[in-house]
């Protein structure tokens, strides 16, 4: 068990504006859900704020979805970004989730941690206000940092 600490109004802001994002931009190349488990084996259930899922018929109605499953984890980071840029991003690495955005909240930044490759990200990059990011896998699907904070 991990305690949690309550989610401030900057992190469900954030959280919200992604989720309209994903939701809005994503047709049919993916499933989009928040605060949802993934299986990362015996264990290891973690939750990330957003996921940008590989369609699949039965929506994982049967099982939580897997890392081969995932597209995209994010993280919204406003007290826990020692753990999430930490911990976590060693878990989703060696589960081999191929993509990871941390939101520094304070920082007002997204991380964006790419291609696992033996347990660490290979990539890894920075966007500050005025920077514009996508999922590799749905490029279509941009987000600008900027409009995460203002």
């Amino acid at each position: 068990m991990v305690e949690t600490v309550p989610l401030g109004t900057a992190h469900a802001k954030i959280t919200g504006r992604l989720l309209k994002r994903f939701f809005l931009g994503v047709q049919e190349p993916a499933i989009v859900r928040a605060a949802s488990p993934v299986d990362l084996g015996q264990y290891s259930d973690p939750e990330p704020d957003i996921l940008l899922l590989r369609p699949q018929a039965t929506e994982y109605g049967q099982a939580h979805p897997g890392a081969q499953d995932v597209h995209l984890l994010i993280e919204v980071s406003d007290s826990t970004l020692a753990y999430d840029q930490g911990i976590k991003r060693n878990l989703y690495a060696r589960n081999g989730v191929r993509e990871y955005w941390v939101v520094d909240v304070a920082g007002e930044r997204a991380i964006v941690y790419r291609r696992p490759v033996n347990g660490a990200y290979a990539s890894v990059r920075e966007f500050g206000r005025g920077g514009k990011i996508a999922p590799e896998t749905i490029p279509a699907i941009e987000v600008a940092v900027s409009d995460l904070f203002d």
